[in-house]
């Protein structure tokens, strides 16, 4: 009988609980971000007269030519619900995974430390964030009594699609 009475009542709080309202992710954060991007090589090998040809290209799922590429991002943000922005100011380091050298010249860039300063658009589910036009899966830490998200990470495949990027926000 205990055991009928404490399962009846374990499931009246799952199933009768309200539901989790979407956290408000509004004001000044420190923000994170992690960007990796997969790049394609092509190597080809044809016959021309009596010598072998090899040929190496990197390039993106779009063609393009590109050696992948990984970046970290640091600062702030400063998040307005209402107008639907992140303004992100900090630095962003970064570069292409790859550097081919081939014939005396390198196809690639090498990491560098740049100062970064943009506004985004961003909004908010209980489950994702939009950031830039992109839609990331969202987990939240603590809700202040305002509720106010205290902690944001996110994650998903960015664009172009062989790119996966985390997103990080901690209330200041």
């Amino acid at each position: 009988m205990l055991k009928q009475v404490l399962g009846a009542s374990i499931g009246a709080l799952f199933f009768c609980a309200p539901a989790m309202a979407t956290p408000i992710v509004s004001g000044n954060y420190i923000f994170a971000a992690r960007s990796i991007c997969q790049p394609n090589i092509l190597v080809t090998n044809s016959v021309s007269g009596d010598q072998d040809v090899h040929s190496v290209d990197i390039f993106n799922d779009q063609g393009d030519d590109y050696p992948g590429d990984v970046h970290f991002t640091g600062g702030t943000a400063k998040i307005d619900p209402v107008a639907g922005t992140a303004k992100i100011k900090g630095f962003q380091d970064g570069g292409n995974v790859l550097l081919l050298q081939t014939h005396g010249t390198t196809e690639g860039s090498s990491m560098t430390d740049v100062p970064i300063s943009f506004s985004a658009a961003f909004s908010n589910t209980d489950t994702t964030i939009t950031f830039d036009g992109q839609t990331f899966h969202a987990f939240y830490g603590t809700v202040n009594k305002s509720g106010i998200a205290t902690f944001l990470e996110a994650f998903g495949v960015g664009s172009p699609a062989s790119c996966i990027q985390q997103l990080e926000f901690t209330r200041i």
